[in-house]
């Protein structure tokens, strides 16, 4: 996971024009009263995300004039579905390099998810922060996660930055068809912490599986070519093939699983000597 930088969009003007779009005056004049409560949320998440220490941030928090369920309405009626807020949740939506999910950086983005959930955090529904582009399959594994410990707490796409070391490797099953299977490591670099909680959000989410199928995708489509460079040039031009293909993943993501397929396949002398064809 690279960390990546939010929309450019200024959080206090999403949560005004939410409550812009509420006919009830009552309500609207109470929002608008606890714009403090919500900026002060704001500074304090920000500061604790970038500690990864979100698991001390006060659950079930509100301002007492307002319900859990109007902030949620917040969220669900007005910056998903009023006119004038729908396009800060589309800009949020379409914000992903590529197109892809910011938890996976594999699934084609889908929906917009909240890092804390908005049910046990509500004052943060529309926080910005608090919002990234996911895929239905990272977001139905998630679930609710509320950070409790250390290793427990997932990474975060806007502060999280865990590509300059190289973890998540793939190893090849030789079978045939071939596949592959992935695993976190523990680079030297890492406290203990952070491996337990790269390992929490690459179980949890089942990023293991989601890999190991775009592996096999990735190869169906391969498997001839590689066979027929096999065929024409050995051993050595295989490897060669593989290693570039190798290069250029890894320059675009260290840990990407197609980074991790090409290092294992290329590694691999069962592979390069031609094992998948025999």
């Amino acid at each position: 996971m690279k960390k990546v930088s939010p929309p450019d969009i200024d959080p206090v003007l999403i949560y005004l024009t939410c409550i812009d779009s509420f006919r009830n005056s009552a309500l609207r004049n109470s929002f608008y009263q606890s714009l403090y409560y919500f900026t002060e949320l704001y500074e304090i998440f920000s500061k604790k995300a970038a500690r990864a220490n979100l698991r001390s941030l006060s659950v079930d928090y509100l301002p007492s004039n307002i319900t859990r369920d109007e902030w949620i309405k917040l969220y669900e009626e007005k910056l998903v579905q009023s006119v004038d807020a729908r396009i800060f949740y589309d800009m949020i939506k379409t914000s992903s390099p590529n197109g892809k999910c910011l938890l996976c950086m594999s699934g084609n983005v889908s929906q917009v998810d909240h890092h804390l959930p908005k049910t046990r955090y509500p004052v943060l529904s529309v926080a910005l922060l608090n919002l990234f582009p996911t895929c239905a399959d990272c977001n139905k594994n998630k679930t609710a996660n509320i950070p409790t410990t250390p290793q427990n707490e997932y990474l975060h796409p806007y502060f999280d930055d865990i590509d300059s070391e190289e973890w998540l490797v793939a190893n090849v099953i030789q079978s045939n068809p071939v596949s592959l299977t992935y695993a976190v490591t523990h680079p030297l670099a890492w406290d203990g912490n952070l491996h337990a909680r790269v390992q929490n959000h690459f179980t949890n989410l089942k990023l293991g599986n989601m890999f190991t199928v775009d592996a096999a995708d990735e190869l169906s489509s391969r498997i001839q070519s590689f066979t027929n460079l096999y065929n024409a040039a050995g051993e050595a031009g295989l490897k060669a093939q593989l290693k570039e293909n190798y290069d250029s993943a890894y320059i675009y993501s260290h840990n990407s699983w197609r980074t991790a397929l090409y290092k294992a396949l290329w590694q691999s002398d069962w592979f390069c000597n031609g094992g998948f064809i025999r």
